[in-house]
């Protein structure tokens, strides 16, 4: 009950249970798999052994076997990335995003989205999704969909044209998010789905701007109906500078560069029970008017003992 000003106001608006997780992970739901590459030049493997421990002193003894730490001593691994329940495919995040750039038009810079091995997604975002709209100052604003890998990556918007170095790429983010929307928000556990929102630059001529974005999973469980929400929460840093290559000035650009951390922040939601609700607080009332019967009758009795002169 600490969470909510009166018990009425928790009844109308549910109660939030905020669970913190990494999921996805071999070796069961309360393991964490550790790779090891490791030598001991003066042992060998029959005088030295293995032994997991946790902070109670107790040893878990088979919690590797010959098979995975065989496949570990000789390198193989797999590597698996994926997102499960998001538009896009298994292994994309949606983002929406809402963006204004004032001294480019819309022939004149273009959206790429990038991955960690500097492969260029081209078709991951369509028309009836992403809609470029050109102002009145002659900018061009960007809104709607687009689909980034679940892995390290950027989207950034490019400048078409040698004539174009010098320009300064003055913005306006709007709104920039990740994963499903909500509509709402906790009272009591603020939600950082739109850190970005409202951010304005403008910096002097060539200037590149790069963000950094860290994202956090986040699941959000209505346990009444069902309803399951998958959105992102971000923190980002920003900085700006002159990009070169090979001593001479690049056209100046926006970078927003991803990471997405393996933690899954949960909030289930819960609603109290009508019954249990109205039992608590009838409860709460019959006492209320008994004690007031109480007092009534006492300064009753009091008032018709003095009036019969009993203390005369």
């Amino acid at each position: 009950d600490q969470y909510s000003q009166s018990e009425l106001g928790e009844f109308r608006e549910g109660k939030t249970k905020e669970l913190v997780y990494l999921e996805g992970m071999p070796g069961g739901h309360d393991h964490v798999a550790v790779y090891m590459n490791i030598t001991l030049y003066e042992l060998g493997c029959k005088e030295v052994s293995l032994d997991i421990q946790d902070r109670h002193g107790r040893f878990d003894i088979d919690q590797y076997s010959q098979s995975e730490l065989g496949e570990f001593r000789e390198g193989k691994t797999k590597e698996l990335v994926y997102l499960e329940g998001m538009p896009g495919g298994h292994d994309h995040v949606a983002v929406y995003m809402n963006i204004t750039l004032y001294e480019l038009g819309c022939k004149e810079v273009s959206l790429d989205i990038q991955d960690r091995h500097g492969r260029f997604d081209i078709d991951q975002y369509s028309q009836s999704e992403f809609h470029k709209t050109s102002t009145k100052s002659g900018g061009c604003n960007f809104e709607g969909n687009i689909y980034v890998r679940h892995m390290l990556g950027n989207f950034h918007f490019t400048p078409r044209g040698q004539h174009l170095n010098n320009k300064t790429i003055t913005h306006s983010i709007h709104a920039l998010r990740f994963g499903d929307h909500m509509a709402w928000e906790f009272e009591d556990y603020p939600m950082s789905t739109d850190s970005l929102a409202h951010e304005e630059k403008s910096t002097s001529e060539g200037r590149t701007h790069d963000y950094l974005v860290k994202l956090v999973k986040t699941e959000v469980v209505d346990e009444d109906d069902g309803e399951v929400l998958h959105p992102f929460q971000y923190t980002y840093t920003h900085r700006d500078f002159v990009a070169h290559h090979k001593g001479k000035p690049l056209p100046p650009r926006i970078y927003f560069r991803l990471q997405f951390s393996p933690l899954t922040m949960k909030f289930m939601v819960y609603h109290q029970d009508t019954w249990v609700f109205l039992t608590r607080h009838l409860a709460i009332f019959g006492g209320t008017f008994a004690v007031l019967k109480m007092c009534f009758s006492g300064a009753h009795v009091a008032h018709d003992t003095i009036k019969g002169g009993k203390f005369m």
